[in-house]
């Protein structure tokens, strides 16, 4: 599994859409100065990874801004073997979980039988 991009809007500080893009194989380094955003955007990869959409507990209503308290929104693009893979989750207000696959052709597999 490679991650690809992440972007978010209306998450934490960031209020209009954030995308983190250009993530390649290898290791991969953000840096920025103090309140940037990096631990938010660290914040955000854990929520969409592993947090209930439809939960309304105090962590995950932690994530709305604090400005204008819209639905926040991640999306993760991760790439496997065959295949691009997106998951969009939105948190507190009309919440859902999306799952979008763009698959790679494989060739068609040959049998061969022994006579």
């Amino acid at each position: 599994m490679k991650i690809r991009s992440l972007a978010v809007n209306q998450f934490k500080k960031f209020t209009s859409p954030t995308r983190l893009d250009g993530v390649e194989d290898g290791l991969n380094v953000v840096v920025g100065p103090n309140e940037l955003g990096k631990s938010t955007l660290l914040d955000a990869l854990r929520a969409v990874l592993f947090e209930k959409y439809s939960s309304r507990a105090q962590p995950i209503v932690a994530l709305q801004n604090d400005r204008n308290q819209a639905a926040p929104v991640v999306e993760l693009a991760i790439e496997l073997d065959d295949g691009l893979y997106r998951v969009t989750k939105r948190f507190i207000k009309k919440p859902y979980a999306r799952l979008s696959v763009s698959l790679r052709r494989r060739p068609p597999v040959a049998f061969l039988r022994d006579r």
